[in-house]
């Protein structure tokens, strides 16, 4: 097949896309989104293609079944469900371990994995403090556990929507609510198996919670430190300092007004309003505020900040997917006009080097900050949509009485899409409609249910794939992928296909990883002359299989805060389960979906 230019473009606009997916410039939907206007643009793309995926099917399932996962919420089947099963454990710190891991898969398989994770991450904390474990044995293993369960049925993952709806579009037989049960089980079983036998046996034991101000292995926050006129730090060199006699204190920059001061600055001369950025624990934090008269900075915390037991509690709130706290800082969401709570400190894991002021940071999903308030206002936060306290579990639930109905109504959708010659589509949008139309979920709260980035995501990188199919790119990478792996035969090319769809959706969107490789694997079995089914079903195994790193899955991103994780400690936990997972699916895949 001879290259054209617009195959040029449509590579180059594709490895572009896949470079800022990976370095997080912009956050993946609008990546998508300048990909596809891209293409437009430059007249590569008709409006019609690079806007399809906003009219496919699947963005309107994925939409339909997120309404329907805020109306099991709202209703408190997922903490009903969560709290009786992992009361069966006892006071056998395994065994309640054990009986987490399914709740989770379980549940996952009909409930969209992310908002089960939100809700787990206070249950999990409080297991962990009544058992005496360190909590960062808990909160990766049940965010792999919402992969698994989510890998077992259709509408357990809004990747598998993806796979389907695209695999519709070439002209296949849409993926049916269980056919992904009999692999996704093995999946599920040997996942858990792995994480009771070596997965938390290689994860760190770390302290999380802020109850940990007191001793142990405390995380560390970032915050500014200003010194005020007539401190007695002025005209000091900060080297001299009490500042920097403890190193579990550390200052990472000076500001001074627009100027940026970069460490070595143990000879820099102090002046009146320097803000210092430091990283440290919150009880050397406020240690020395003490001892040197420097104050929290006022765009974070009141002038004088004092820990009263009585009056006051520090807490952890992380931000969670699709919080209006995205993308904007502390200072525009008014944190003590709103709540009366002050943001003490902020942390955030290693992904980006704080350059600039914390009250000018644009928060990111997994950031954690550090509160202070009294009991009233700790409340109100609790109740913020978007924002989880890492302390205590509370009971929020308001439509209690409505379950039943939420259950039937997400029963009666499993039903249909299953035994109705109805598309899943249509059920999951009726069912969408009765969560609104029965009150178990409000018109507000619909729409706050929908993730508008993911389906922003999926729809712009539809239009992308098509683009790709439609100028002949798609079948020009096809035809280069087969040179490599005819050779190895129909299993080998399975292999390959599952492998390089996994390393994609460890470092983007699984989603996106999805779009991208479905072509690619349709028109690979096409070119070897075999079944694609078995293909298709192995692109939608790996998409979801991300175990490796915290950026390949929501669900990883948001336990990496609260679990006080490191990047290092995702692959040594899940590269085993993706080197398992490549065997098992080689093998049992065209055992059931023969080529």
């Amino acid at each position: 097949m001879e290259f054209t230019l617009e195959m040029a473009v449509v590579l180059g606009v594709v490895v572009a896309t896949l470079v800022l997916f990976s370095k997080e410039v912009l956050s993946p939907d609008l990546v998508a989104l300048l990909a596809v206007v891209t293409l437009m643009l430059v007249g590569v793309a008709t409006p019609a293609t690079a806007l399809a995926g906003f009219s496919n099917p699947a963005v309107h399932t994925i939409a339909a079944m997120f309404a329907i996962s805020a109306g099991i919420i709202k209703t408190g089947i997922i903490e009903k469900f969560g709290h009786r099963l992992i009361h069966l454990g006892g006071e056998s710190p395994t065994r309640v371990f054990f009986i987490t891991l399914v709740t989770v898969v379980v549940l996952s398989a009909f409930v969209n994995n992310t908002p089960i994770i939100v809700m787990m991450i206070p249950v999990a904390l409080g297991i962990a403090a009544h058992h005496d474990m360190p909590a960062s044995k808990l909160l990766i293993p049940i965010s792999y556990a919402s992969i698994l369960g989510g890998s077992c049925t259709l509408i357990g993952t809004s990747t598998n929507l993806v796979v389907s709806g695209i695999a519709t579009e070439k002209g296949l037989a849409p993926l049916s609510m269980f056919e992904m049960v009999p692999v996704g089980l093995v999946f599920a079983v040997l996942g858990v198996l792995y994480l009771m036998l070596v997965g938390r046996r290689v994860l760190p034991e770390r302290q999380t919670v802020t109850s940990s101000v007191s001793g142990g292995k405390i995380r560390e926050y970032v915050t500014e430190l200003v010194i005020r006129p007539g401190s007695p730090l002025i005209g000091r060199r900060l080297g001299e300092t009490d500042l920097t006699k403890d190193d579990r204190l550390r200052i990472l920059e000076v500001i001074r007004g627009d100027e940026i001061l970069w460490p070595p600055l143990g000879l820099t001369v102090l002046r009146a309003d320097d803000i210092l950025l430091v990283k440290g624990s919150v009880g050397e934090i406020l240690a020395a505020g003490r001892r040197t008269g420097v104050e929290i900075i006022p765009d974070l915390a009141p002038e004088s900040v004092k820990i009263d037991a009585l009056s006051h509690t520090l807490a952890e709130a992380v931000v969670t997917p699709g919080s209006r706290f995205e993308g904007a800082t502390i200072g525009e969401i008014g944190f003590r006009r709103h709540f009366g709570v002050s943001v003490l400190a902020l942390q955030r894991h290693g992904r980006h080097r704080i350059r600039e002021k914390v009250g000018r940071l644009r928060l990111l999903l997994g950031d954690i900050l550090l509160v202070q308030g009294d009991a009233g206002a700790i409340e109100r936060l609790r109740e913020e949509e978007g924002i989880v306290l890492l302390e205590g579990v509370e009971e929020n639930v308001v439509q209690r009485h409505r379950a039943p109905l939420a259950l039937a109504i997400l029963a009666g959708v499993i039903l249909a899409a299953t035994f109705s010659p109805l598309p899943v589509v249509a059920c999951a949008l009726v069912g969408a409609g009765l969560m609104v139309a029965t009150r178990c979920i409000s018109p507000r709260e619909l729409y706050r249910s929908l993730d508008v980035r993911t389906l922003v995501l999926v729809a712009a990188m539809i239009g992308v794939g098509l683009t790709a199919e439609r100028t002949g790119t798609t079948a020009w990478i096809a035809g280069h992928l087969l040179a490599v792996v005819e050779p190895l035969g129909p299993y080998g090319a399975l292999a390959m296909v599952y492998l390089v769809t996994n390393v994609l959706t460890e470092f983007l969107s699984n989603a996106a990883a999805a779009v991208l490789m479905v072509p690619l694997a349709i028109n690979t079995a096409q070119d070897m002359g075999v079944s694609e089914r078995p293909f298709v079903l192995a692109v939608a195994f790996a998409a979801s299989a991300a175990f490796s790193t915290p950026v390949g899955y929501q669900t990883n991103t948001i336990v990496y805060g609260p679990g006080g994780y490191r990047f290092s400690d995702y692959p040594k936990a899940g590269l085993p389960l993706n080197l398992l997972f490549l065997v098992v699916a080689t093998i049992l895949i065209p055992v059931f979906w023969p080529f």
